[in-house]
């Protein structure tokens, strides 16, 4: 077997809609009801304006873009650990590039790895042996309906005698799918859910966002108080 690579899309709901679009405004909230205390005021309308004027200059800060790359660079290491604490063998996806759509009524955001060859045949044999969810998983993703017309096939025979050196992402990915559906089938995750154990272990294990240039200079709990404030 070479060191040849291959280029996999990752199984991944995006950001829309999920936990992991809010963990910049969960960490503003936290991080500014931490340094605004309500306690160091006694006007309540100085509060909330004190609150919301710290709020948006840390959140305007932010730096978006970078900060979801970030982000989906935690969600390929997560997939690998989640993967390999629970799957018979183990693979080691890296991050190879992270796309962002603003158009999530036709797309959506996607994350992509490189694979080796070696553990993307381990994937196919997996498939293989479980063929009944392999062409569960084809026919799910890749049959026509009205509004959307699939590239793929959807017969299990077609991908059978695929060699797997031809396989695309999408057709690695749905290899990925077949195996956490596997996985799902035989472990308890939250919500016997892998993505969704995988979206709250990063959620928990989030620490702060990138920053345009560094992070502004907020109120302290020293100089916040007001001149109402009694002292």
């Amino acid at each position: 077997m070479t060191n040849k690579t291959l280029i996999t899309a990752l199984p991944f709901n995006g950001f829309y809609n999920t936990i992991l679009a809010e963990l910049p405004d969960f960490y503003c909230i936290e991080r500014i009801e931490y340094i605004v205390d309500i306690d160091n005021f006694t006007d309540e309308n100085e509060y909330f304006e004190a609150y919301e004027r710290e709020f948006d200059k840390l959140w305007d800060s932010i730096d978006f873009k970078n900060s979801y790359r970030e982000i989906a660079k935690k969600y390929v290491a997560g997939f690998n650990k989640l993967f390999n604490e629970h799957n018979s063998f183990s693979i080691n996806l890296k991050f190879k590039s992270f796309y962002s759509t603003n158009k999530y009524n036709s797309d959506t955001d996607a994350i992509f790895c490189e694979i080796s060859l070696k553990e993307a045949t381990k994937l196919n044999d997996l498939a293989r042996l479980n063929k009944n969810i392999y062409q569960t998983t084809v026919k799910e993703r890749f049959t026509s309906y009205d509004g959307f017309i699939s590239h793929y096939s959807n017969n299990i025979n077609d991908w059978l005698n695929k060699p797997i050196e031809e396989f695309d992402h999408n057709e690695l990915e749905t290899l990925l799918l077949v195996a956490i559906k596997i996985l799902e089938k035989n472990h308890s995750f939250y919500g016997n859910d892998f993505i969704y154990e995988l979206e709250y272990n990063i959620y928990a294990d989030y620490d702060e966002p990138i920053f345009i240039e560094e992070t502004p200079q907020l109120l302290t709990p020293s100089n916040q108080l007001p001149t109402s404030c009694n002292t």
